[in-house]
């Protein structure tokens, strides 16, 4: 079946799949850069995280993969959502939650929060059950959270 050109809103046309492939990406790598969302993969024993994309740069963040993810991450993270990424991070890395799912804010190159949204799942784990590697997704959602921040404040009014 090929995908149809026709459009909701008059004046847009959705590309068909033979035209998404000129620009000599892969169909997902478009869709997360266009979607504006990082993917990663993390070796848990060995703290080596991988960014599948270019997403760290695109969020105004330095780059992160390497060895040493977390500590690194968590020292950019604001110390008031400290906690609670630890405790969401632990309780699906010890196997008490399906997924991982937190929002935080992060420092970015220019010395702002930004609200960042997280989530991601163990994919693999050794006879112990302890956690080998995850992967999972980030994505910036400032906008949203200072939206929502905005909406709560004039509603106290």
């Amino acid at each position: 079946m090929r995908p149809s050109t026709r459009s909701a809103a008059p004046g847009i046309c959705r590309l068909r799949w033979p035209k998404l492939h000129q620009f000599g990406a892969p169909l997902p790598e478009l869709a997360l850069w266009g979607t504006e969302i990082g993917l990663w993969d993390w070796h848990v024993a060995e703290d080596r995280l991988t960014w599948i994309n270019n997403w760290c740069e695109q969020a105004g963040l330095t780059e992160f993969s390497g060895d040493g993810h977390e500590r690194l991450w968590t020292a950019r993270m604001h110390p008031d959502d400290l906690p609670a990424y630890r405790a969401a991070l632990a309780k699906h890395l010890e196997g008490h939650a399906a997924v991982f799912d937190v929002a935080y804010r992060l420092r970015n190159r220019k010395d702002c929060w930004v609200w960042i949204q997280e989530r991601g799942r163990v994919i693999e784990r050794d006879a112990e059950g302890r956690a080998l590697r995850m992967v999972g997704v980030c994505l910036d959602a400032d906008e949203c959270h200072r939206a929502a921040h905005a909406l709560e404040r004039s509603e106290a009014r």
